[in-house]
């Protein structure tokens, strides 16, 4: 069944949850253009619902108190999940509320710790504390008793930007695939000064090879990453200090436009980037490389492997990143190439390369440069470029998204990152991700080898 003749505001007021009627969502028309594919119009339906709840919830809660992340895979009995009650109690102690994503285990323990410890510090308080945005997924039953107040979205990119505004600083527990997308993703805001909290790292023996790995490739080796960005971050075993050190409101809030503000400019620019993507065939975004060395050998990779796709009559889409889009097109040589542009960045001026839209957010940003991509291409990159490859393998993991052959190009950055992830989430004493979740991506420095991943033809 098609839809077809409904405007965009007919479409947005009829927002109903993605997962309903999937065949209804085969084209509609937006305007002028048409959408056809069911990726992009889920975003529009969802976005119409999420943003109103995300409006709702920054209400109710002015001033939240810390944003606590972590798995929902510990065992009860296990000591990380020890380790989140005593944070969850440390929270009472401090009198800051606890905001997280309302799932079951160490989600589950933070909250329900608290009000134990509240009721015993202050046993006639009735006002909502532990709060909550949920995710809409199909292996979980709803938000944890343990939640006063909450609200249930249907898009990570929406979840993401309600947890991480109104929260007044972050506390990272040991996790999964999920937890390292949050981080990645507050990490990178923190460091670009667009949330001033601190983010802290708790159970250090989980975190810091990881950390120590993204360091060797992303400090040492490349450059991609600048020294002062680890210099922000808090490894801690001693969480009641850290939470002793929040900053105030005020210091947090500063510079901060409103919400309002902030919703009514992604709306407009996803609205018109999704209608720009949709004029455009199916293409392979290729993301990172901000900083690469001219002669770096990942650049001569990308462009053997331009040459091949566009030879196949596949497009190419690309960000901002200079020496990324200078790859991609001189490898394109003259055939289209798609771009998507931060409006505060330059992007050179190339053959065959033509902006479709531009954004001024950069969770956003990313989240369109890879939506209905039918394959992505990741260089090595800074924090930005974590946060874009964990949000996608988040969403392939839960289902919010379809899976599509995924490529990180430059074996020496991604190799020991991805070692140490399995180091730490996979072994005999946590089991945080499966072989299946490290079977999600395919590190090479080959171009033939990611051609055939890319277009199915590696047997």
């Amino acid at each position: 069944m098609q839809i077809r003749g409904i405007g965009l505001s007919s479409l947005l007021s009829a927002a109903r949850p993605a997962v309903a009627q999937p065949g209804l969502l085969d084209r509609v028309e937006l305007g002028r253009g048409v959408v056809t594919r069911p990726e992009l119009v889920k975003l529009l339906f969802n976005m119409r619902r999420d943003i109103p709840r995300v409006e709702g919830f920054l209400q109710r809660h002015q001033e939240a108190g810390v944003f606590v992340l972590g798995s929902a895979r510990a065992e009860e009995d296990s000591e990380d999940f020890r380790k989140a009650e005593d944070v969850g109690k440390s929270l009472a102690h401090v009198n800051e509320d606890p905001i997280g994503g309302g799932g079951p285990s160490l989600m589950f323990a933070v909250p329900r710790a608290f009000k134990e410890e509240r009721r015993r510090l202050a046993p006639f308080e009735n006002a909502p504390r532990t709060l909550a945005v949920a995710l809409e997924l199909p292996h979980e039953t709803g938000v944890n008793p343990a939640v006063d107040d909450s609200e249930v979205l249907s898009e990570f990119l929406f979840r993401k930007l309600a947890l991480i505004r109104n929260s007044r600083a972050f506390l990272a527990l040991p996790g999964g695939i999920g937890t390292l997308d949050e981080v990645f993703e507050i990490w990178a805001q923190t460091s670009r000064d667009q949330h001033k909290g601190p983010l802290g790292f708790t159970q250090t023996n989980f975190w810091k090879p990881i950390l120590n790995a993204i360091y060797d490739v992303g400090v040492r080796q490349r450059s991609l990453i600048g020294r002062g960005c680890f210099e922000r971050v808090d490894y801690t075993d001693d969480h009641d200090d850290f939470f002793h050190r929040l900053p105030p409101w005020a210091t947090i809030r500063k510079g901060q436009e409103p919400f309002a503000v902030t919703s009514a400019r992604l709306q407009q620019e996803i609205t018109e980037t999704v209608q720009a993507l949709d004029d455009r065939p199916e293409a392979v975004a290729v993301l990172g490389g901000r900083g690469l060395a001219s002669d770096d050998p990942v650049l001569h990779t990308l462009r053997e492997l331009s040459r091949m796709l566009t030879d196949e009559q596949v497009e190419l889409r690309v960000g901002n990143p200079p020496e990324i889009a200078r790859a991609v097109t001189e490898g394109a040589d003259g055939a289209p190439v798609q771009a998507l542009k931060l409006i505060d960045e330059e992007m050179p001026s190339l053959p065959g390369l033509e902006v479709l839209a531009e954004q001024t957010d950069f969770i956003s940003h990313r989240e369109l440069l890879t939506r209905s991509a039918r394959g992505l291409v990741y260089a090595p990159g800074g924090l930005g470029t974590l946060s874009s490859l964990f949000a996608v393998l988040t969403q392939i993991q839960t289902g919010k998204r379809p899976e599509v052959p995924i490529v990180l190009v430059g074996t020496s950055f991604w190799k020991p990152i991805f070692q140490a992830i399995e180091e730490s989430m996979l072994n005999e004493h946590r089991r945080y991700i499966s072989p299946e979740d490290l079977g999600l991506v395919t590190i090479t420095d080959d171009p033939r080898h990611a051609y055939q991943v890319l277009t199915g033809r590696l047997h």
